[in-house]
């Protein structure tokens, strides 16, 4: 006996067509989509865990109100701790966001250039991709800084700060008004010095022998650049 599902079904699939075409399609796009998922997440998962090699991203962070001394590093050392100076400096740009200031990193958290090219002179900046995207900053463009203005020359991704949170306690971040950039180290010393002043011995080309002097304390604050420190003489006496 021949089953009267043989020449059902075609009927039902005939007169619904519409109705499991639109089903079969879903499923379709579900399976897809879910699958892509899967893929995706395990290539990310794979790249987040290779670039912590490839970038030499730190084990861990910390922060002190002044800068280690010598014997400070070397004592925190001897723990089997390896301690890499990544300095920054925050300041506020004439768009209303705020940037922190890197110098390029060589040894720990590395910076991946995206496009165009690090800076390599004064008045140069690579700034964050995501930062430079949602606020409509493209290679060339300018940002300014008080009375210092940068010229944009690349687009980078800092590996420790895959998403740009400005404080750790921050529950979500904002890459319109926060942003990383890097700059080259001599800018970097010229933006965390407010006040120095030098001089150079004329006896080059007069004959004259003088004196030449840094400013590396005001108001009790120290203001020197790298290597430049204050330290105390007592042949010196206040002259008022």
């Amino acid at each position: 006996m021949k089953s009267p599902l043989r020449k059902r079904l075609p009927r039902e699939l005939k007169s619904e067509f519409g109705k499991y075409l639109v089903v079969f399609v879903m499923m379709a796009i579900t399976i897809a989509f879910v699958s892509g998922f899967l893929v995706a997440d395990g290539s990310m998962i794979r790249a987040y865990d290779d670039s912590f090699q490839k970038y030499n991203i730190e084990d861990g962070y910390f922060r002190t109100k002044k800068k280690l001394t010598t014997t400070q590093k070397e004592d925190i050392e001897k723990t089997d701790v390896k301690i890499y100076e990544n300095f920054y400096i925050e300041q506020k740009l004439t768009n209303g966001s705020t940037v922190r200031f890197f110098k390029n990193r060589k040894d720990v958290d590395k910076v991946c250039l995206m496009k165009g090219r690090m800076p390599e002179k004064s008045g140069e900046i690579a700034v964050d991709r995501m930062y430079a995207e949602n606020n409509s900053l493209e290679i060339g463009d300018r940002v300014k800084s008080g009375k210092k203005a940068f010229r944009i020359t690349g687009l980078v991704a800092l590996s420790d700060y895959s998403a740009l949170f400005q404080n750790n306690n921050d529950t979500m971040f904002d890459s319109v008004k926060f942003g990383v950039a890097i700059v080259t180290d001599k800018e970097f010393e010229a933006l965390k010095v407010p006040v120095d002043t030098y001089a150079v011995g004329s006896s080059l080309f007069d004959g004259n022998i003088n004196f030449t002097a840094d400013i590396v304390m005001v108001d009790g604050k120290e203001c020197a650049k790298a290597g430049r420190v204050h330290l105390p003489n007592p042949r010196l006496e206040l002259v008022k």
